[in-house]
Order: C-alpha cells, then structure tokens, then sequence
C-alpha cells in the first residue's frame, strides 16, 4: 500500500504569528510506482477568530510560483444582498435562504488535517525534477494574514543509473593460481547508497560490498566470504540495486553463471619405446605417447610439444587438440619431416582449463640410431692351451661403447659357436679364451674367431669380429681343463665341488698320473694319486689331504703322467679360486619417503650401501608392477648414490612406492 510521505508541519495561528515549523527536506517522485508518489504534510491551524482561507503555494527553484493548493469562504451576505436577491428574479426561495444565512452563527472554513501535494503544477503537468520550496498561508474572517516559514522538498523521477558490463563466457570461470578472481566492471550515479551481493546457487548471500555517498566502484572477487573464508566450488551470481531518497529503485544489474571451479587438473603422459631410432630400418622406428587427463572438465586445448631440454623456446614438432587427447605414434621427424639429430629431447604436455588453470608435465626421450661401436685387437694369432705356461691362452683386447648389454662368443671356422661370453654393460679390456666349450670340453684344433656384439635400447645392432686365429695343441700328450675356476665348497648345494677334466692327446696309454692342488705358496693342499689309466675327471669338494676345509684363496691344479712308453707328461690349470664367503651388503637410508620437485626439500633418496668386493654388483629400482626403472651395476665394492626420483630415460616416475633389489 501506497505510504504518503508525511511533514511535520504544525501551524498555530496565534494572534496570526506562526509558532512551529519543521526544516527537513523531503524526496518525492511522482511517477505512480507506489513509493513517495506525493507530499502530504499534516496541517493545523488555530486562531481566536474564524479562519476564511488556508494556502499551500510551492515554488521552484526561481522562487515562481508553481502549484497553490487552498480553500477559503465563498463571498460574505450581508443585509443589501439579500434585499438585492429578492429583485434579483431568483425568486423568494433564495431570498429566504440567504436571510437565514444572514443571521446564522459565525464559522470558519474546514482545515484538513493533511495537506497533500501529488507532484503536479497548476498546468497539470508533472514537475520536473529539481528542488523546490513551500509554504502555508491563512487568513481569519477580519483579514489577518499569516505564513509558515519555506520548507524545501525535492523531486526526482530519476532512479540511480548503473551501467554494468557484461564479463565474457570464459571470463566468469575462475579459480586457478592464473585466474584467481573475477573482475565486475561497473559504474554508476552516485548515491547515499549501493549495495552489491554474491550469491550462491542457493540464494544465500556469501560476499556483500556497499558504497556510500559515491558511485559503485569495478571489484575483484577472490571467491572469499564475508568472513575470509574461500568458498566451494559452484555456480555463483552478483547483484547490485541502489535505492535513492525519493523512493527510486536502480534498473536490475546482475552477473550471472559466474563459476568457481578451484579443483586442480593434472596431466600424464606416458612415454612407450624410448630410445628409438627412426632410420627406417623397420626395428624401434616410432615412438607412443599416450597422454590423459584425469579430469578434463573445462579443457579449452592441450599441446604437446618437442623439444631440447635445454631449449625450451625451440619446438620441432607440435601435436595439439581441443577434445580429450588419445595415444599417438611420433617418427622422430621435426615439422619440415627432417629425421631428427640423435639426443635427448623432451615432450612438454600442457593443457588448458577454462577456469584459468594450465596443467603441465614433460616426459624425456632418446633419439639413437647410431649402432654400438666396439674394436677388437687379436694379440694371439695362435694358440696351444696345454697348461705349460706358454700361450696357453687365446688373448683379444677390446674397447666398446657404453651400452647395457654386451654379448660375445666364439666361432669356429663353420661358424658354429663354442663359447658364448655375457657382459653386461662392463666388458673387460681383454678377453682370454682357454680353449675350452662352454660344457667344459677342450675344443678341437683349428681355426676360430672371436665376435662382440650389442643390442642398445634404441634396436641399434653393433659389432666387431677378429680375423681368425688358430687353437693348435700340437704334440702336448695331456691337457687339464677346468669348467668353472671358481667354486664355493660350503655345502649349500650351488658349485661346492671343482671338477677338473684330462684331455689325452697321447696314443700311448697312460699308467700312472698324479694330480696336485697347489695353495699361493706353492705347497701341495691335496693330491690324487694312482698307477692307471686317468679318471675321466677329478672332483675336489675344497678339502686338504687331512680333511680340512681349505682357507679361500687362489689355487693351481698340476696333472702329471706316465704313458706305458715311459714318456712324461706335466700340465697345469689356469689359477681356481676358491670362495666360500657370500656376499656381504649393507644398505640404509635417512629416510623413505622424498619428492623430487624442485622444491629443495627432500628432492633426493640417499642411498647408503657397502659390500664387499666382488667382479659385478648390479642394483635395481622397481616399481610395485615388479617394473626395472632404474639400474646401477659396480665393479669391485658397490658405492652410496642419491637416486633423483628419474628412470632411465631421465625421466620423473610415477608416485608410487619402489623396491631397491
């Protein structure tokens, strides 16, 4: 219901002086809105006489008259009037009306309690806006006058002006580190008073800003509560309403679908076949990314590109989309379809989120399609391994590359192989070549050759063969070979016993021999002797001739025979070396849980470990698929390292938990 807007206006005509008044400006706006449409000023006016005329005048600014709203009595009847309306030809009835007129008791006119003013001139015209002024008159029946004093009223049809701007689509999606508030661009009239609020999806009012006495000001909302506290994710929206005196409302100005989304994004990208080598050569030409995301809610476009570690700025090749990326096939080409350099490259995958969030990760790579390299030096053309001390060995020199695993072997003149070697990723300088198979036996006179090769993680083949060169035993009666110099007679069932095996080249039967196993100092540790044909091996368990478990130590076998022509043969093995100590390992760590990075706490795993001298450890980092991701190897005594949390390919590994074997 419609509320008149109400002055406090009191006149008392007291001996026709005023005695009250009221100072405070009034705000109308008389648009028919139903809110301070008019002016309705309370009136009371007292005097000893009669009062026969009131006044409201209002002026404007120019102090012209505008509106006058009254009342006052009709003409006075005296005695010559109403003689004069008997001749008047109005007949006798109103002759006889205005005598009882003539001598009725006295009143004054009706004074209405409220006074009220709708906004309107005497030219039936609204007013325009802008302030006014006004004032009550009145007069008694004897002609005294009095006035109030001017009181000051406003009119004002204009409601506050707001002028708000329209953020895009995109840019009412917030909530990253780049994107961390959203910017409302507004302006506006100023006012005693705007209020603005943000709302949740529910109505409920969580962010509130007022300006007083000034124009709305462009926020920044950081997606805060009154209370400082961040909001959840959601749909928001934002108001802004400005009511001012006159009663005059602000035009709706609102944002709506303003969305907070802080839930972070992430990428992976998985790497298949790395190193490759893209020569066409139909082994490792391509390699598999297999990027995914997680959440891709909001994703606007994704990229991922190739590039040098160390250049970042410079891309070879870019791959990108807008929809949900699926796994691919790179061939190592750049842009311009040029092959690639060999090296270590790296695919940078980034992704785009409407909400302001950028999620990157970067996998490296190895591009290799240079084979193993490897030379090989023949130092013995020939040959003769029959235990007496010269050129008893088949010696090659060799220099490699480094690669992971390096295999040999050794070929006879049909290319058959007898003796196969595996290095690992360690080869020796010089390999020596006793002769012997790899069951045992003493291979044949004549002619071989010794092959290396390697296999790198790229498929790149490599290799080196030496000339051939000749076993030649010649007129040597007997030959001691020993099938593995090493043993470990500890009783645990793995290599406890060395077996030595006699090659007889003698057509000669052989009656008598006697067989020695000689300690470092020369001495005589356990003998096997007897005058008939040799056994077909000799088994040593690691006991001396009272029974007694040799000390660990490096040992000879010296074989000596008599054939039943009278001649004498002596051979001696190559050095045996008896080990009966197990490896020992000691492995710690400060601490097992590390992140590495780049935040310079705890980026790093030390790892602890000392062991005990032997030809090769190798250590390796697996993951919970029981997966190598990362492989040490040492010769001698294995030495502490810090693992960086990278797998072969230089690579940060999944999270996750990993096993030290």
């Amino acid at each position: 219901m419609k509320k008149n807007h109400l002055i406090g206006t009191l006149l008392f005509l007291i001996l026709f002086s005023p005695l009250f008044s009221q100072a405070k400006t009034v705000y109308i706006s008389p648009n028919n809105d139903g809110i301070q449409d008019e002016l309705a000023i309370p009136l009371s006016i007292k005097d000893k006489r009669y009062i026969s005329e009131w006044n409201l005048i209002i002026l404007d600014s120019e102090n012209t008259i505008v509106r006058t709203i009254g009342n006052k009595h009709a003409r006075e009847t005296n005695a010559t009037s109403v003689f004069q309306s008997l001749f008047a030809e109005k007949g006798f009835k109103s002759f006889w009306a205005n005598l009882k007129k003539l001598f009725a008791p006295k009143k004054g006119i009706e004074v209405p309690e409220v006074v009220v003013w709708n906004g309107f001139l005497d030219s039936g015209e609204v007013a325009p806006d802008g302030n006014y002024s006004y004032y009550f008159t009145a007069k008694d029946d004897n002609g005294n006058e009095a006035k109030t004093s001017m009181y000051s009223v406003v009119v004002d049809n204009t409601p506050p002006a707001i002028a708000l701007l329209q953020p895009k689509d995109e840019a009412k999606i917030f909530g990253s580190n780049l994107r961390n508030v959203i910017k409302i661009e507004q302006d506006g009239s100023s006012e005693d008073l705007w209020e603005a609020e943000i709302k949740d999806a529910s109505g409920n009012s969580v962010k509130s800003y007022t300006w007083k006495n000034d124009s709305p000001k462009t926020i920044e909302w950081d997606a805060r509560n009154n209370a400082g506290d961040l909001v959840a994710d959601g749909v928001y929206s934002y108001a802004i309403t400005a009511t001012d005196r006159a009663g005059n409302k602000s035009e709706k100005a609102e944002v709506l679908n303003i969305i907070y989304d802080a839930l972070p994004r992430s990428v992976n990208l998985t790497v298949l076949g790395s190193p490759f080598s893209p020569n066409a050569d139909g082994i490792q030409d391509s390699l598999r990314f297999e990027p995914s995301i997680p959440n891709a809610s909001g994703l606007l476009s994704w990229t991922i590109d190739i590039i040098s570690p160390n250049q970042e700025s410079k891309i070879y090749k870019r791959f990108e989309g807008k929809t949900t990326p699926q796994a691919f096939s790179f061939d190592g080409k750049s842009e311009a379809g040029s092959v690639l350099g060999d090296g270590e490259y790296q695919a940078l995958f980034q992704a785009n989120f409407n909400n302001g969030q950028i999620a990157k990760m970067s996998r490296n790579f190895i591009i290799d399609t240079k084979a193993p390299q490897a030379s090989l030096v023949l130092e013995t053309p020939i040959f003769s391994p029959d235990g007496d001390g010269n050129l008893d060995l088949a010696i090659i020199a060799q220099s490699v590359s480094k690669e992971k695993n390096w295999q040999a072997e050794i070929l006879d003149a049909n290319r058959k192989k007898v003796r196969s070697y595996s290095f690992g990723d360690n080869p020796p300088e010089k390999v020596q070549w006793d002769g012997l198979r790899d069951d045992g036996s003493l291979a044949e006179d004549g002619l071989y050759s010794y092959k290396l090769i390697a296999t790198d993680d790229a498929g790149n083949t490599g290799f080196a063969e030496t000339k051939l060169f000749e076993l030649n035993t010649g007129t040597t009666e007997v030959i001691l070979t020993v099938q593995n110099p090493a043993f470990s007679p500890n009783k645990d069932g793995v290599n406890d016993v060395l077996v030595l095996t006699p090659v007889v080249k003698t057509k000669s039967e052989i009656v008598e021999y006697r067989l020695d196993i000689f300690n470092e100092r020369g001495e005589s540790v356990k003998s096997f002797a007897d005058k008939k044909a040799l056994p077909r091996n000799f088994q040593w368990d690691g006991l001396d001739d009272n029974g007694s478990l040799c000390p660990d130590a490096l040992y000879t076998a010296q074989l000596e025979t008599v054939s039943k022509n009278g001649s004498e043969a002596k051979t001696l093995s190559q050095p045996i070396t008896l080990d009966t100590q197990y490896p020992t390992l000691e492995l710690s760590a400060d601490y097992l849980v590390f992140s590495p990075n780049g935040d310079g706490k705890k980026d790093i795993l030390p790892i602890k470990i000392a062991g005990s001298e032997e030809n090769q450890w190798i250590a390796e980092i697996k993951n919970q698929a029981k997966t190598t991701v990362k492989k040490i190897t040492w010769q001698g005594s294995p030495a502490s390292f810090d693992w960086d949390g990278k797998d072969e390919n230089n690579n940060i590994v999944a999270d996750g938990n990993y096993s030290l074997l």
